[in-house]
């Protein structure tokens, strides 16, 4: 998951080989679809801002059953992996940011 992360993170790029097309990355990972709640969604990939210590923060959000998550914050090149949580995913999505992003920005 932290590899797909990077690939993300990186345009599609790994170890300076251009593995994923970069377009595809940004369409992939661009609002295509707007979800009910706050996030939009991609090809499989949600998209979700976070207002934190007023000033909003972008991330791209891999999720899969369980909840297993992967959170791409490109402003901060910080990639989450989560993979031990299994009972709702909604606080997790709104916690982590809010713990995880203070800890890394610069602020």
């Amino acid at each position: 998951m932290l590899k797909m992360g990077m690939l993300i993170l990186n345009g599609g790029q790994w170890q300076g080989n251009q593995l994923i097309p970069s377009e595809f990355v940004e369409r992939a990972t661009s609002a295509i679809a707007q979800t009910p709640g706050e996030s939009e969604y991609g090809y499989f990939w949600w998209i979700l801002d976070y207002d934190i210590a007023g000033r909003r923060w972008h991330s791209k959000q891999g999720r899969g059953a369980g909840g297993q998550l992967l959170f791409v914050f490109p402003e901060l090149e910080l990639i989450a992996v989560v993979t031990a949580h299994n009972k709702g995913m909604g606080n997790l999505v709104r916690r982590l940011p809010q713990r995880l992003i203070p800890a890394f920005a610069d602020e």
